[in-house]
């Protein structure tokens, strides 16, 4: 017994329309565009990468990056 999947273009239009960039890297990959999908990989590694930086200044403002004593082991 076979799966039944969404057609691959329709779900990437779905996918591209939401912001799912995980998604639509996973979807682009299934259709053969690699370089696409590893594109899309790296931007939503890059924007993981930001968010964490943004929160580890913004919310651990009692840091500091040039403290070499800070335990923070995202610094």
């Amino acid at each position: 017994m076979g799966r039944n999947y969404l057609p691959v273009e329709e779900s990437l239009v779905i996918c591209e329309r939401f912001g799912a960039v995980e998604a639509c890297a996973v979807l682009n990959k299934r259709k053969g565009l690699y370089s696409k999908a590893i594109k899309l990989y790296m931007s939503a590694i890059v924007k993981l990468c930001v968010d964490k930086l943004i929160h580890t200044i913004f919310v651990e403002k009692n840091s500091s990056f040039m403290n070499p004593l800070c335990t923070n082991e995202h610094m």
